[in-house]
């Protein structure tokens, strides 16, 4: 995605945000201000996302 007015920028300076995760419909799943916080709300999302692999847990672990 490009800012290209400059929307999100002034938006995440304005709440104290570095980053931003972005659903693919352009909504906003969450917000971060470091990396570690990021990285925890990536995996809050991921989470509730369900996702499956098709195989039992233990042979994707291997």
């Amino acid at each position: 995605m490009v800012d290209v007015d400059g929307t999100y920028a002034r938006w995440l300076d304005g709440i104290g945000a570095e980053f931003v995760l972005l659903r693919p419909d352009f909504y906003v799943a969450e917000t971060a201000h470091d990396p570690v916080r990021l990285r925890s709300h990536l995996g809050t999302v991921l989470n509730g996302l369900h996702l499956t692999t098709g195989r039992p847990v233990a042979a994707a672990a291997r």
